[in-house]
């Protein structure tokens, strides 16, 4: 079985929500030292100063924003210097809420930077990293939503499902170099985002298909361990994701649509 315990994992987004809660199960279930890169730099450092003093371990804050060449590129050093560096979970994304044309250029541009460029080009180059080390692991986070278009979430839906063909895509190519890529897709997770998107008005914590984040940062970890492909956590969201996947289009679109529209207008 592959270790955490004594080794170094960094996790982007981690600042709040599920990087957060995967932070806190990598040091308080498994024992090991963490890497943590997000635009805060005070919540990180509250957050690794916490989870020292509660586990043990050693944690660093790595500022970094995301969605620019120079924090994509000051991230992959800082994590590359760091010795025992051995995992690296994917997991910082953005979305937006409503018809795209009432969303400005910039929204499009900071969900393909943040969600699609980011990952995609961090994701390759620890890979490229981790086979010239001897091997390494890596975790994606993806979503449901790129099983299918996304009415109201277009460009979310089209930035997850690039990332789980991707992710999917890398698995095969590096499996031979000890490389394992997981790519995990969960629905719903009960986080800040929720609120701070306006989506907590449709979707409340404790329904259907809403996980908790602590739930969703313990599922993510054991399928990371496992050297899982492809992780959807939760019956619900497995047939979810089977329905967004093999239903007709023409049945799916219209549902997702209805259940996405904005309390305050009619649908699209």
């Amino acid at each position: 079985m592959y270790k955490l315990k004594g080794t170094w994992t960094l996790i982007t987004g981690a600042s709040a929500g599920l990087g957060r809660e995967m932070a806190r199960v990598v040091a308080g279930a498994y024992g090991g030292n963490l890497l943590l890169v997000a635009r805060r730099k005070e919540r990180l450092e509250e957050l690794a100063a916490q989870l020292q003093a509660e586990h043990g371990i050693l944690a660093k804050a790595l500022p970094a924003d995301l969605s620019t060449p120079e924090g994509i590129e000051a991230c992959f050093e800082a994590a590359c210097a760091q010795e025992g560096l051995k995992t690296v979970i994917l997991n910082a994304g953005i979305t937006y809420w409503g018809r795209l044309q009432e969303q400005s250029p910039q929204n499009l541009s900071d969900i393909l930077a943040t969600n699609v460029l980011a990952p995609a080009q961090l994701a390759l180059r620890f890979a490229q990293h981790f086979a010239g080390q001897g091997g390494g692991r890596l975790l994606l986070v993806s979503s449901v939503a790129g099983f299918s278009p996304m009415p109201m979430q277009s460009s979310y839906g089209a930035s997850k499902a690039f990332l789980t063909s991707f992710g999917q895509g890398l698995y095969h190519e590096f499996r031979r170099d000890k490389v394992h890529i997981t790519t995990y897709a969960p629905g719903g997770i009960d986080t800040e985002l929720l609120v701070l998107t306006g989506l907590g008005q449709k979707f409340k914590p404790g329904s259907l298909g809403i996980m908790s984040a602590p739930l969703c940062a313990r599922l993510a970890l054991k399928g990371l361990l496992a050297g899982k492909r492809l992780v959807v956590p939760g019956f619900s969201n497995r047939l979810l994701a089977f329905a967004m996947r093999y239903f007709p289009a023409p049945l799916v679109l219209p549902v997702i649509s209805r259940m996405y529209k904005k309390p305050d207008r009619p649908g699209p």
